[in-house]
């Protein structure tokens, strides 16, 4: 389980044996909630290990509002993606040389790499956060010198937003500006499982009925049945020539 602040990037990385929704609380609540303040929300994926007993520890114990993102509107997930990789990447170069031959010896080099990240990361630096460490952030202390620090969380924040604006610039202004139109036919993206790759991704062209002001549109799959849809969900349907 892979536990983050958004506000600081500082994370906690602990394994789960079984996966289950108890076995989640529990790491929670010793990993962060024992050693952080406790936060307000906590923001999670639709994962079996935060099922109803979870949001019961976390919502009626502790006072924390839980949350689920969509699988198809992922939220704040990048930074934690990016952690998963450099796991993964240690693992492959780790298991190699300690070659486990038992399930003890497995766990042995599992939390191994899981200290090696968390040894790394809470001293690195990123320019999101003002070329700061998450470490001091969240410690008011330099990680390699023995120094205090004092940090504006309201400044970082106030940064950190301009940084995703000039992005969201430079990526609309390479977009093509289109407006959905009533009777305009669209094409709709289908979620493909890992076994579909081959199928078709997109399904159509529908007709749309209604265009909604929040991002979506009615399109007409059969007569008289309807479905509503994120545009990001669809695209212009060009006929051939």
């Amino acid at each position: 389980m892979t536990i983050i602040d958004p506000a600081t990037n500082l994370i906690e990385i602990q394994p789960l044996l079984n996966g289950t929704a108890m076995e989640a609380a529990d790491v929670v609540e010793d990993t962060w909630i024992a050693r952080y303040p406790r936060p307000v929300r906590c923001i999670t994926d639709n994962g079996p290990e935060f099922g109803q007993e979870f949001r019961d520890r976390l919502e009626k114990n502790l006072g924390i509002k839980v949350r689920s993102f969509t699988a198809r509107n992922p939220q704040g997930n990048s930074i934690v993606e990016r952690i998963h990789q450099s796991v993964g990447l240690i693992l492959r170069v780790i298991t190699p040389e300690e070659n486990p031959r038992s399930f003890e010896d497995g766990k042995r080099v599992i939390r191994r790499c899981l200290a090696t990240a968390m040894h790394a990361r809470p001293c690195a630096s990123s320019g999101a956060i003002g070329d700061l460490s998450p470490g001091a952030l969240a410690f008011h202390r330099d990680m390699l010198l023995d120094i205090p620090m004092q940090t504006d969380i309201t400044v970082l924040t106030t940064n950190r937003q301009g940084m995703i604006d000039r992005n969201l610039l430079r990526a609309n202004a390479k977009r093509i500006k289109h407006d959905y139109a009533v009777d305009e036919k669209v094409l709709k993206q289908v979620s493909l499982g890992l076994s579909n790759k081959l199928k078709p991704s997109y399904t159509g062209p529908y007709r749309i009925t209604t265009v909604l002001t929040n991002g979506t549109v009615t399109i007409e799959l059969k007569p008289h049945i309807y479905e509503r849809i994120n545009i990001r969900r669809i695209k212009p349907y060009r006929a051939p020539i």
